[in-house]
């Protein structure tokens, strides 16, 4: 897949297919849009295109960004899509003047001159333009009016309830891991660098990998234990994660990740981690002790190291 950050440096090598959203987590519903671009680009021989934004448009719309929380970074985001089979992806860089871009505007100026589409799928509820004054029934307007066709894809369900990234960022929030990873349609991730830490955990016996996000809008589930993947350099091993503020230590130090990599030795510092998500196992909670902390450790292991065999 090809990516690009600009229309103006996009081949006009052929028309194309195109699709146009923020995609954030790539979850279910997003996928049986791509699935349906993919399809239709292959029957009518259209290079398929798949148009985001870079940074979230929230990012730039929001007063002050404090509630925003993503399920994934533009990283994440373009590696899932990969995998999906998207010929070209457009990471258009979101800013004031593209908020304030007329739907008629932003149809002519990226479907129509710059990737010639021929046919466009979008969601029933996708927004665009100025104020999202944009909806399907306005593209499908614009469509008609410059000769591409649209599609517009129903809701997917999952057990009765609509999938989406805002029903997945509850779940996350609230523990539900399993609702969550059900919607995604694979288990959520958190990716970044190891960075060094105090250290507590290799005194204690169980050395950890502390993870940097980098992002400050990437969303963290709720505080607590998980059974996790970590994907290192393509090798997948496996351990446990405490996401919370390590209360037992008592340090006065933001929300951590920190991962614990079962018959692991080795140094990891400054390498790049993607820890998924597989179990939730229990809330994050404070110990009368290290030795009483140690010993629900070697039981969070051993629950990790059971579901994970469930779990391939």
């Amino acid at each position: 897949m090809d990516v690009y950050s600009d229309i103006s440096a996009m081949p006009k090598d052929a028309p194309s297919a195109a699709t146009i959203g923020s995609f954030d987590g790539a979850h279910l519903g997003h996928r049986r849009i791509i699935r349906r671009l993919t399809a239709i680009a292959r029957e009518r021989s259209l290079k398929s295109v798949l148009i985001t934004f870079d940074p979230h448009p929230r990012v730039v719309t929001s007063r002050d960004g404090s509630e925003i929380r993503l399920l994934t970074t533009t990283e994440e985001k373009i590696a899932l899509v990969e995998r999906l089979g998207v010929d070209r992806l457009l990471a258009l860089r979101f800013t004031e003047r593209l908020a304030t871009t007329p739907p008629e505007e932003f149809v002519k100026t990226y479907f129509v001159e710059g990737l010639r589409v021929e046919a466009a799928v979008v969601g029933y509820d996708h927004r665009f333009g100025k104020r999202r004054e944009g909806n399907a029934d306005t593209l499908h307007a614009l469509g008609e009016r410059n000769g591409f066709s649209v599609e517009t894809i129903p809701p997917v369900l999952l057990d009765g309830v609509e999938i989406g990234s805002t029903a997945i960022r509850r779940a996350l929030l609230d523990g539900d891991l399993d609702t969550a990873n059900r919607m995604l349609g694979r288990p959520y991730a958190i990716s970044g660098v190891v960075v060094k830490d105090r250290g507590e955990g290799g005194r204690i016996g169980f050395p950890t990998a502390n993870i940097a996000t980098r992002n400050p809008w990437k969303l963290l589930p709720a505080d607590g234990v998980y059974a996790v993947r970590v994907i290192r350099n393509g090798e997948r091993l496996e351990g446990v994660m405490n996401v919370g503020e390590r209360p037992t230590f008592e340090t006065d130090e933001a929300k951590t990740v920190e991962a614990h990599l079962f018959d692991f030795e080795g140094n990891l510092y400054g390498e790049r981690l993607e820890a998924e998500l597989i179990a939730r196992l229990r809330d994050e909670r404070k110990f009368a002790s290290v030795g009483a902390l140690v010993a629900q450790i070697r039981e969070d292991a051993a629950r990790a190291k059971a579901i994970l065999r469930e779990r391939v």
